[in-house]
């Protein structure tokens, strides 16, 4: 069916020579998925309604742009999932996530603003008790150090983020930043277990780890540009190394 469906708005996009550009868009990007393909339509349609002003045109411009932005808003194409020692494309760096606790009432962040800094992404949800216990350890490093950048990082979404913010004694004081309603970095970063910790510095992945080894020493290691050797969170085989 999804192939079927791809066909169609292949064939709407690129209705002369659609195979053809289709196969070098694949090649290009890997994974060109239905999301990719109703946003495309979506831009050609808008340029179309430049030139064709009627109010039947109109409408479907209307429905098809509400029915795309509601079933595929929140799809990106995940080519891989990431490992160490790989980097982020321009595609992944470049995402506009949805964020809460954030300073100047922001509402949003992307990776790529902050490409020079030491980030960490902290996998968790607000009922993991060992992911809450270690906010204030993070706050405290963060407020060491002016290039390290740290974002929880939970699947729950946008209600029940700003609830735990509100509510729960240790989320109220602090002010890592945290996205919510995550459905892209899970996939880049698979993992079984909470809490899981994602290196990140210049677009490319440094280290996944357990919280034992998010300490003043080991970022002060990373940030010197030192080599690292932390042993790697992986938890679908027994163990590995960072390198």
């Amino acid at each position: 069916m999804k192939i079927k469906i791809k066909n169609v708005l292949r064939d709407m996009l690129y209705p002369n020579f659609g195979c053809k550009l289709w196969n070098n868009l694949e090649n290009r990007f890997h994974v060109i998925n239905i999301s990719t393909l109703v946003k495309l339509c979506q831009a050609k349609i808008l340029l179309q309604i430049l030139v064709r002003k009627t109010s039947r045109f109109r409408w479907f411009i209307f429905l098809f742009i509400s029915i795309g932005n509601l079933c595929y808003g929140q799809e990106v194409s995940i080519a891989k999932p990431l490992s160490v020692g790989d980097t982020l494309s321009r595609l992944d760096a470049t995402v506009i996530f949805q964020a809460g606790n954030m300073p100047k009432n922001c509402k949003t962040l992307s990776l790529d603003n902050y490409k020079d800094d030491l980030i960490i992404l902290d996998f968790m949800n607000s009922f993991c008790a060992g992911c809450i216990a270690a906010i204030p350890k993070l706050d405290s490093l963060k407020n060491k150090f002016e290039k390290l950048k740290i974002f929880m990082v939970s699947p729950e979404n946008k209600e029940k983020s700003l609830y735990f913010f509100r509510h729960n004694e240790i989320a109220r004081k602090t002010k890592i930043p945290m996205i919510y309603g995550d459905t892209i970095l899970k996939k880049l970063f698979p993992h079984m277990f909470i809490s899981h910790l994602v290196w990140i510095k210049n677009a490319k992945v440094l280290a996944i780890t357990r919280p034992k080894e998010v300490n003043q020493e080991n970022i002060n290691k990373v940030i010197a540009g030192e080599k690292i050797n932390f042993p790697i969170k992986n938890d679908f085989i027994k163990s590995a190394k960072n390198e």
